[in-house]
C-alpha cells in the first residue's frame, strides 16, 4: 500500500481513447481441447493483431491431465514497422477466467523522430501507446514484447494498466534500448516515458513511472552511463508465484554470471575483452504483492539483457508454450 504522501505524488493515469477508437482482444477458455482462443479481436490503425495457429500442448499433471489451458499467441504489429510522430495506439485486452494469452512483437518497436509541420514549423506530437488489460481469476497474461527503440529526436509515451482479479497472474516485460547505437544515436531521443499500473481486486499493487528527457541540465546519456538496455520484469499471481519466489531468493548474482557466459558464446563477443572488461550489467529484485517480484535490469549489451530475461522465463516454458527469444 502507498502512503497518502506517496499517492499525492503519483503520476495520474491518462484516459483511454473512446472504445470505438481502440483495438480490443478477448481471450477465453471453454474447456474441451485444452486451448485458449481469441474469441474477439479488432485492430485500429496503426496497430495490427496477428494471431497465428500455433499447436501447443497444455501443461499437464503427473496423471497426464491438463493443468492450465495452453496459451494463444498474439503479435502486436504496427504498419511500417514502427511508430511515426503523432501515432496513437489504444488496445483493450480481456483475458477471461482460466485462459492464457501471450502478447509479443515480431521485432523491436521503433519510434521515429518528431517532425515539423505547419507554416511556423511547429513540432508534431510524439507517439503514444495505451494498453488496458483485465485478467480474470485463474487466467494468465504474458506481455513480453521486444524492447522499444527510440530514434534521435523521438518522443514516446506509454501507459499500461492492469486490472486483475484474485487468482489472476501476470508476466510483464517492459524494456527499451538507447536507440540506434551502431549509427551513433545513443540516448538521443527527446523524451521517453513509461507508466505501469497494477491493481488486484481494485487495490493498487504497483504504480511505476519512468521518464527520461533530454531537456534538462544533463543529458540522458550522461545519466545512463554505460547502459544500452534498461527495463523491468514483473511476475505476479499464483500461476507464476513459485518462479517469482525462486528469482527473489537467488539474489541475482549467480544468475547474472550464468547469463554472461551463455551470451558470450551466443553472440561471439570479441575475445579482446579481458576478464576485468566484462560488459556492465545490473539487476535487482524486490517483492510486490503477496508473492510477486519486480526485477530491474540495466545492461551495456543487448545480448546480456536477452540472455538474462530468457533465463528468468525459462521455468515458465510449459505455461508460455515455448522458450522465448530463441532467435536472438
Amino acid at each position: 500500500m502507498l502512503s497518502s504522501m506517496e499517492q499525492s505524488k503519483r503520476v495520474p493515469l491518462w484516459p483511454l481513447p473512446a472504445e470505438e477508437d481502440c483495438g480490443f482482444l478477448e481471450v477465453s477458455y471453454e474447456g474441451g481441447r485444452g486451448e485458449s482462443e481469441a474469441t474477439r479481436s479488432r485492430a485500429k490503425y496503426p496497430l495490427k493483431l496477428l494471431i497465428p495457429r500455433i499447436p501447443l500442448l497444455p501443461p499437464t499433471s503427473g496423471w497426464g491431465r491438463p493443468v492450465y489451458a495452453s496459451p494463444v499467441w498474439v503479435y502486436l504489429v504496427s504498419f511500417g514497422g514502427g511508430l511515426l510522430a503523432g501515432d496513437q495506439i489504444g488496445l483493450r485486452v480481456d483475458v477471461r477466467r482460466a485462459s492464457s494469452a501471450v502478447l509479443t512483437t515480431q521485432a523491436s518497436t521503433k519510434v521515429y523522430k518528431v517532425g515539423r509541420v505547419g507554416p511556423c514549423g511547429q513540432a508534431k506530437g510524439g507517439s503514444v501507446q495505451r494498453l488496458h488489460c483485465r485478467v480474470a481469476g485463474e487466467a494468465l497474461l504474458v506481455l513480453i514484447p521486444e524492447p522499444v527503440c527510440c530514434y534521435k529526436d523521438a518522443s514516446y509515451s506509454q501507459q499500461q494498466v492492469f486490472e486483475m482479479e484474485s487468482g489472476g497472474s501476470l508476466v510483464l516485460l517492459d524494456w527499451f534500448t538507447s536507440g540506434r547505437r551502431e549509427s551513433g544515436e545513443r540516448w538521443a531521443f527527446t523524451d521517453y516515458q513509461a507508466l505501469n499500473s497494477i491493481r488486484v481486486d481494485q487495490q493498487l499493487i504497483l504504480h511505476d513511472h519512468m521518464r527520461l528527457s533530454n531537456t534538462g541540465l544533463t543529458t540522458v546519456a550522461e545519466r545512463m552511463g554505460k547502459a544500452h538496455v534498461s527495463g523491468v520484469l514483473i511476475l505476479l499471481g499464483p500461476r507464476v508465484a513459485q518462479v517469482a519466489q525462486a528469482l527473489l531468493s537467488r539474489v541475482m548474482p549467480p544468475l547474472v554470471k550464468e547469463c554472461f557466459r551463455r551470451s558470450r558464446q551466443a553472440s561471439q563477443i570479441s575475445t579482446t575483452r579481458t576478464a576485468l572488461e566484462k560488459p556492465f550489467f545490473f539487476a535487482s529484485a524486490s517483492p510486490i504483492g503477496e508473492s510477486g517480484v519486480i526485477i530491474r535490469i540495466a545492461a551495456e549489451s543487448s545480448g546480456e539483457a536477452y540472455a538474462f530475461v530468457q533465463e528468468c522465463l525459462r521455468p515458465l516454458q510449459d505455461q508460455i508454450g515455448q522458450l522465448v527469444f530463441t532467435g536472438v
